[in-house]
């Protein structure tokens, strides 16, 4: 069982870090569309980094329930073991 939570653990940080950096770059797609676009009247295309922006959010709020997850199952196996 800890081995499972370790590499729960691992898998839940690999995908905090994924879903960081789907946000990270949808921010920076829409900050330059935005930018580029800021003199003209036509609108920007934002419909794509907004949905990324959603995406990389969920990835990374299950990816932290992943984490949660293991922990839990750490704590009741430190606790099976007193």
């Amino acid at each position: 069982m800890a081995d499972m939570s370790v590499g729960m653990m691992g898998a839940g940080l690999t995908g905090m870090q994924r879903g960081y950096q789907t946000v990270t770059n949808a921010a920076n797609n829409i900050a330059q569309q935005t930018t580029v676009n800021a003199g003209e009247s036509s609108s920007a295309d934002l419909a794509g980094p907004l949905v990324n922006l959603g995406v990389g959010e969920r990835a990374t709020e299950a990816s932290a329930s992943v984490i949660r997850t293991a922990d839990e199952m750490v704590g009741t196996l430190i606790d099976l073991m007193a």
